[in-house]
């Protein structure tokens, strides 16, 4: 969501979303518009309150949910109200940081965008035709035109001079080769042409030859930074005019009363205390406004380096490309492709440059419609014709800076140095020697944090006043904060008791959330935790809990520990009756810790196998030889040729290859009974 809730745990941010949500629909039912980002940044900085009883982290009563939404619907129904304004400002500037990745990402996606449908003709184009690649060509061509912004497609020049630059480095056959690619190689080469083709119209363009509707980027880039500079210096003079104006008006309409702490409004004719309190938020709003300016230009200075960095190093590589080419009428591919390469890269740096350019005035101009100063002009003019403007005296900073010292020696037995101590400007600036005081201020003034260019007192008695405070006079260093007053007066008052005038001016603090993002302080103020003090503080503030995680060593000397010690005797009775069951159990199958290492018991089966079945071998014993023409010979006698006619078989087929073995012992068994019966006869 935003810087300050980058620690938020996603619960947190939610019930952040969900009361934002409740708090714009309550808006928009009264008839105003509000912005969820908005919405949600007031509720991260008005639960500091400890008035609002709602908290974050822990579930709240819907009673106090619905107190809260009903108070900061109450601060936003007002659109035009400082607080929304600068709110508004503050999330603008915070969703919009000149960060050069983001600012780069979004102008790319912006040109890969509109040149989509060209690139996905290119790579999803399979085995094209003649007349296809030709197409393809002229594609390739608009396409390297638009991504590099090297002239307007539909200028016929530039597409001429495209096409001279894309020949020289694709042929006829490269290109054929080049749709047989597959796609992501196919990007890459077209990536690999693309750089080629630019730094040779790029250096075209140098040489004088052509370059027609290439922009001189140099003379761009210059004319670009200069009226950046002049817009954001012109902006910062008039905030800064009208800022003073302001505080001059407000010192008018104000007395400071010392003693009782607060300040009495002086107020003419016609001049109501709203308008003390709106210009009191204007000059809120005035401070951020040149606050985000002075960013803009601290940017501007960092892209200028840059800008002459790149033009440096542009105008060495395309002098190094005129002394290779100058003298020669052909140049190897490997010699001057890369330099060509290196050129287009470098044109894209330059292009990146106008990018950043172009994004800080658009943020500038944005910033300048959300500071709406019509209404606060015509408020001081009001003043200004009824009563003597008085400017803000300023004290001498010895003065304030001796009472400080004279007024921390009695504190300091008290907190301790390690608490409470002045610091010096030599002190924070130690890049400047001691004696150029004024260099060293100018540098404090530009870096240091806002909470520390103005007076904690005169905040804390005007309910959210923002005066300038002295700084060279030095600060005061309270809690890690630094601290600097507009007087001593403000000073004596607020260091004869720091403790109690600092927790009152965090309390005020929590009460301005847009005075929270302007100082940068939400870590200080959230985790800033009132305790007792010495003296009873006026406003309750609710304890703020944190968890936290404490590690200590469990046995600080070495110990004996049995781990199956127990010291409780229902526990040994259970063991014993659980031994006592086991003993009289019997387990089948079971798998133990001595075996669980050891392979499952599965069903084993043999593989089926694909030959034929097997059988025993054929085998025969040694028997008589007889002659086989005899057996033949008796068998047909005994037989007869008719019943070897009936058993199919043929007269010519050889009998020794019909008789096997049964019937061999039949025709023995046959001539055994005949012999048998003629010696019985």
């Amino acid at each position: 969501m935003f810087q300050i809730t980058k620690n938020f745990s996603s619960g947190t941010r939610n019930v952040v979303k969900n009361i934002a949500s409740e708090i714009v629909r309550e808006c928009g039912k009264q008839g105003t518009t509000l912005s969820a980002e908005v919405a949600s940044l007031g509720v991260v900085i008005f639960c500091l309150d400890p008035a609002n009883k709602l908290s974050l982290t822990s579930q709240n009563d819907r009673s106090v949910l619905e107190n809260f939404v009903r108070y900061c619907v109450h601060k936003f129904l007002d659109g035009q109200s400082p607080l929304v304004k600068t709110l508004e400002m503050q999330v603008f500037f915070l969703n919009n940081s000149i960060d050069p990745e983001r600012v780069l990402k979004k102008y790319q996606a912006n040109i890969d965008e509109k040149a989509q449908p060209l690139w996905k003709e290119i790579m999803e184009v399979e085995n094209p035709n003649k007349d296809e690649q030709e197409k393809i060509f002229k594609k390739i061509m608009v396409y390297i035109n638009m991504t590099y912004l090297l002239g307007s497609p539909t200028n016929a020049k530039v597409l001429l001079e495209t096409s001279h630059a894309l020949k020289s480095v694709v042929s006829q056959a490269d290109l054929a080769d080049f749709f047989v690619l597959k796609k992501k190689a196919r990007a890459a080469q077209l990536k690999t042409i693309q750089e080629v083709v630019c730094g040779i119209r790029v250096f075209n363009k140098d040489a004088g030859l052509c370059g027609e509707g290439i922009r001189d980027i140099q003379a761009d880039l210059q004319f670009a930074f200069e009226n950046t500079k002049s817009a954001l210096a012109d902006r910062l003079e008039s905030i800064v005019s009208r800022e003073k104006k302001l505080a001059n008006v407000l010192y008018t309409l104000y007395e400071l009363d010392v003693e009782e702490d607060k300040i009495k409004l002086v107020l003419p004719e016609g001049i109501k205390e709203e308008n003390f309190h709106y210009l009191k938020g204007m000059l809120t709003l005035n401070l951020q406004h040149e606050s985000y300016v002075k960013n803009l230009m601290k940017i501007l200075n960092q892209v200028k380096a840059d800008i002459d960095v790149q033009l440096k190093e542009f105008r060495k590589v395309l002098d190094a490309i005129h002394e290779v080419v100058q003298y020669r009428t052909a140049v190897p591919t490997e010699k001057v492709f890369p330099q060509f390469t290196q050129v287009s890269i470098l044109w894209q740096s330059l292009l990146n440059c106008i990018y950043m350019l172009i994004e800080i005035n658009k943020v500038n101009e944005n910033l300048s419609l959300l500071a709406n100063m019509r209404l606060c002009d015509k408020i001081m003019g009001q003043i200004e014709s009824k009563a003597a403007i008085r400017k803000i005296p300023k004290e001498t900073s010895l003065a304030i800076q001796g009472l400080m010292k004279e007024m921390l020696k009695s504190a300091l037995p008290y907190y301790g140095s390690h608490s409470l101590a002045i610091v010096s400007i030599s002190d924070l600036v130690t890049s400047v020697s001691s004696t150029d005081m004024s260099s060293a201020l100018c540098l404090l003034q530009a870096s240091a944090t806002p909470i520390t260019k103005f007076c904690p007192y005169l905040f804390l008695v005007g309910d959210g006043l923002l005066i300038p405070s002295r700084i060279n006079a030095g600060f005061i260093k309270y809690e890690n904060v630094l601290l600097s007053f507009s007087s001593s007066e403000c000073a004596k008052r607020f260091l004869s008791d720091i403790e109690i005038y600092f927790t009152k001016f965090m309390n005020i603090l929590r009460k301005h959330p847009e005075v929270v993002i302007f100082f940068d302080v939400y870590d200080i103020v959230s985790s800033y935790r009132v305790t007792d003090s010495k003296k009873v503080v006026a406003e309750e503030v609710a304890a703020v809990q944190n968890d936290c995680e404490v590690q200590t060593d469990l046995h600080p000397i070495p110990y004996n520990k049995d781990p199956n010690y127990t010291w409780n005797i229902w526990d040994l009775r259970r063991q014993a009756i659980k031994l006592a069951n086991l003993k009289n159990c019997r387990t089948h199958s079971a798998q133990t810790n001595i075996s669980f290492h050891r392979m499952n018991a599965n069903l084993q089966t043999a593989n089926p196998k694909e030959n034929s079945c097997q059988t025993k071998c054929d085998a025969f014993t040694n028997i008589t030889k007889h002659d086989a023409s005899t057996e033949c010979e008796d068998a047909e006698k005994i037989i007869g040729t008719s019943a070897i006619a009936r058993c199919g078989i043929k007269s010519t087929q050889p009998l020794n290859d019909i008789f096997t073995v049964p019937y061999r012992k039949y025709a023995e068994k046959k001539k055994s009974d005949e012999v048998k019966k003629k010696d019985a006869s």
